[in-house]
């Protein structure tokens, strides 16, 4: 997996994921073909249809229902997550406009790794949901270390679509828009 080592480092020592570091060991082999080069390589034209599928399978990334239902959020998390969506906003734009470099690019990753730490400090949902969230955290502060370490900021930017797109259908946030536009 693509993480710096500061940023696990920070991770693990967070009491948000004490307890997750098992999780974390068993669903590993989950997310391990989310980096080759194949699946890295994003088709502009492909549809993102498939993240509002009732599937809990997103590529690598899956999620669980709460009995069919979307899993609470409190306060903290919501904040966090429309920071972390604004901020995407600016950066896509960005990008789109030809003005992410690879500066911008690990700016952007310090500014979402700031939101998670929020989150990760602040959010306090019931074991069921903290664990659904959790996969999504780990999804982002990878998508961050790609913000830093590849040359193309869109393998990054992808990562966090993806991670807004899901949260969106899995977490109940009154007014999210149901789907990113990308």
């Amino acid at each position: 997996m693509l993480m710096a080592p500061r940023i696990r480092s920070r991770l693990l020592r967070s009491r948000f994921f004490g307890g997750l570091i098992p999780v974390l060991l068993l669903a590993a082999p989950a997310w391990a073909g989310s980096h080759d080069p194949g699946h890295q390589q994003h088709d502009e034209t492909h549809a993102h249809s498939h993240h509002q599928a009732e599937s809990a399978d997103h590529g690598t990334l899956t999620l669980s229902r709460n009995n069919g239902e979307s899993w609470a959020t409190d306060d903290a998390l919501r904040e966090g997550m429309t920071r972390l969506r604004t901020t995407f906003a600016t950066a896509h734009s960005e990008y789109r406009a030809g003005n992410l470099d690879r500066a911008a690019a690990t700016a952007l990753a310090e500014r979402v790794d700031g939101h998670l730490q929020f989150i990760i400090a602040n959010c306090d949902l019931p074991p069921d949901a903290d664990a659904e969230l959790h996969k999504l955290l780990y999804a982002a502060f990878d998508a961050t270390a790609a913000l830093r370490e590849q040359d193309d900021p869109h393998v990054g930017l992808h990562g966090l679509h993806e991670v807004l797109d899901i949260y969106g259908a899995y977490f109940k946030h009154e007014g999210w828009p149901d789907q990113l536009v990308h």
